[in-house]
């Protein structure tokens, strides 16, 4: 009986070594039982400085900050969290810095202003020379494409749209140009809506849906919708006159959220909600108000598309926080002050390589 006992008392301190073996072998901090993130973070820079902070959405709060020494604190930075995550973008006046998020610590410089990377992180839009790149290797891919504002790519890290001035007509306005990086050509595209040359401003392409949705200044300002094929719009939704338009497509492809801003001090009335969209079906889904904040000028999606952060435009430089919104049944959790005017913001995990 006694050495049954021993034999099964060693027997299970065998299998909990295994246990703990195999949790070091295959678990990871960072991430729960099913294999995503335990903890959703985005990385907030302020409008000017050097100064980052990461807010997470389950502490509902600011839980760390760290400084780019290499920037200078008079000013603004735009940051993408990238390379599978462990990398930071820090794009400042005419350089980027790629800082190491675990050592906080620059590891290379680029001698570009690089305010747009590929989801995938392979590929970033070089707004200086006005050429596509690969990274890390910079590595030209085109610099044909004359845009000059509105660089965006799509969740799958396959089409880049941008804005390109356009002549039309004798003025000068901005046209929707779409490039296709695995089939390496060029279509000029969306010049005309409603019969004349028309202003875009931002938009977001979803190579799944092979559609983009446009925010146009003029002759009208509002969001449509264009297909890659085609260069006629679908309207979906119009603003106050001088409206700029922000849309963003969740990271599934599922929802299109759009936002709009303006100088008040133009008589222009800001709609003060953030509005969704079917990205699929075009239809209506939602309005949310974006509680704490007077205009909306970026935001940003988490991984899963569940949290969407949105950050003012910040009009009479008053307003230090931004607005937390659960981007899945349209409803606002809270707004968190961040202690600085906020400026760029990026999500961790949003990047993915592979």
């Amino acid at each position: 009986m006694q050495k049954r006992r021993k034999s099964t008392f060693f027997g299970l301190i065998t299998l909990a070594v295994l246990a703990v073996w195999v949790c070091l072998v295959s678990c990871d901090d960072s991430t729960g039982p099913d294999g995503e993130p335990d903890e959703h973070l985005f990385y907030i820079a302020p409008k000017i400085g050097n100064m980052v902070k990461v807010f997470s959405v389950e502490q509902e709060s600011i839980v760390d900050s760290f400084v780019v020494d290499s920037v200078d604190e008079s000013w603004d930075m735009q940051i993408h969290v990238i390379g599978n995550d462990s990398l930071l973008a820090v794009s400042s006046e005419s350089k980027t810095y790629i800082v190491d998020l675990e050592s906080k610590q620059v590891l290379s410089t680029y001698p570009y202003e690089t305010r747009v990377f590929s989801r995938d992180s392979r590929y970033f839009f070089h707004y200086n020379q006005q050429e596509l790149r690969t990274f890390p290797e910079n590595g030209l891919v085109t610099g044909e494409t004359g845009a000059i504002i509105g660089a965006k790519f799509c969740n799958q890290s396959e089409v880049l749209t941008y804005v390109y001035p356009d002549f039309t007509m004798g003025e000068m306005l901005f046209s929707l140009g779409i490039y296709y990086i695995n089939g390496d050509s060029i279509s000029n595209h969306l010049r005309y809506a409603f019969g004349e040359p028309i202003a875009a401003t931002f938009n977001f392409p979803i190579s799944s849906l092979e559609k983009v949705y446009v925010g146009i200044s003029w002759p009208i300002s509002g969001l449509v919708a264009t297909d890659f094929t085609s260069d006629t719009v679908r309207f979906m939704k119009q603003f106050d006159v001088g409206a700029g338009i922000v849309p963003l497509a969740a990271p599934n492809d599922e929802y299109v959220f759009v936002s709009d801003y303006g100088i008040t001090s133009f008589e222009f009335v800001p709609s003060e909600h953030i509005f969704v969209f079917d990205a699929e079906t075009e239809d209506s889904i939602a309005a949310i108000a974006s509680q704490g904040i007077d205009m909306v000028y970026y935001m940003i999606i988490s991984h899963d598309s569940k949290y969407l952060v949105a950050r003012p435009l910040n009009e009479f430089e008053d307003i230090t926080s931004i607005c937390l919104i659960d981007a899945e049944n349209f409803e606002v959790i809270g707004a968190y002050d961040c202690g600085f005017l906020p400026g760029s913001i990026s999500a961790k995990y949003a990047a993915r390589n592979g």
